[in-house]
């Protein structure tokens, strides 16, 4: 019972900081990346294969193919970068690999106030 409320705290925690950065929740992209980090904070050794370590169980979980899960979180991180008000920012390419590390690396430094 307690695993599952701690999962629950880290699940709300991983939401909010995608929020944060200014991923509209209405995207599938906000999802996948919320599963994605989930599923590196539990086994950060897949972050080397990406695509067929993260994207591929996230796309069995929804019915979908890798390449839709790929093209959905690049879509999100597209929308974030365009409505940025720093327009330096604006200009830069980041990658979605790049942004989930970001999401995780975040989620692991915030991780110890919710457990």
């Amino acid at each position: 019972m307690a695993n599952q409320k701690t999962f629950r705290k880290v699940e709300h925690l991983i939401t909010d900081i995608v929020n944060d950065e200014g991923i509209n929740p209405s995207l599938k992209g906000f999802y996948y990346i919320t599963e994605a980090v989930n599923l590196l904070l539990k086994e950060k050794d897949r972050m080397g294969a990406i695509t067929k370590e993260v994207y591929g169980p996230i796309a069995d979980n929804n019915q979908t193919t890798v390449a839709c899960v790929e093209r959905s979180i690049r879509f999100a991180i597209k929308k974030k970068m365009e409505s940025a008000k720093n327009q330096d920012f604006k200009d830069d390419c980041v990658t979605n690999k790049v942004f989930i590390a970001k999401i995780l690396q975040k989620a692991e430094q915030q991780q110890f106030l919710v457990i």
